[in-house]
């Protein structure tokens, strides 16, 4: 049977949703995830959210299917073919199809490794290989240039 609920309760992986339609309340629901044997994944719902779940005949089991816009709640438009992520502080991360690319919009990207980058990389003002460039063909005030350039 599914089930279209308001979420009322999340506890340890497990939600449980309140269906005003059947004056019901679920049991807990385990919530799928991509990942959950060798990796982890998880992601955030939100209490008080438009959520769809189905639950055996007996209602005594089930499993929840998501979170849901409704009229007020809506997706951003033109989404369609766009994967996108907006977290409640703003940020947010969206990767267009075909596009190769991913567009994050963060105060902060912290990032606990090395980044190479095939390509250029760049910033408000130039790229890292306009620098390089202008590093490679300065001279100094006494007439030296640069021995060692960089690539």
């Amino acid at each position: 049977m599914l089930i279209i609920g308001e979420i009322t309760d999340i506890n340890e992986g497990m939600v449980q949703l309140t269906s005003s339609d059947f004056d019901f309340v679920t049991p807990y629901l385990y919530i799928p995830q991509k990942f959950t044997l060798n990796g982890k994944s998880g992601f955030n719902l939100e209490l008080g959210a438009l959520a769809a779940a189905i639950l055996t005949d007996d209602m005594t089991e089930g499993v929840f299917l998501g979170q849901l816009y409704n009229g007020v709640d809506t997706s951003p438009d033109n989404m369609s073919d766009c994967d996108f992520i907006q977290f409640p502080d703003g940020s947010s991360i969206s990767h267009q199809a075909g596009s190769n690319t991913f567009e994050m919009n963060v105060e902060t990207l912290k990032v606990s490794g090395d980044i190479i980058s095939g390509g250029n990389v760049s910033d408000s003002t130039s790229s890292m290989q306009d620098m390089r460039d202008i590093y490679n063909s300065h001279t100094n005030p006494n007439g030296g240039v640069v021995a060692e350039k960089m690539e």
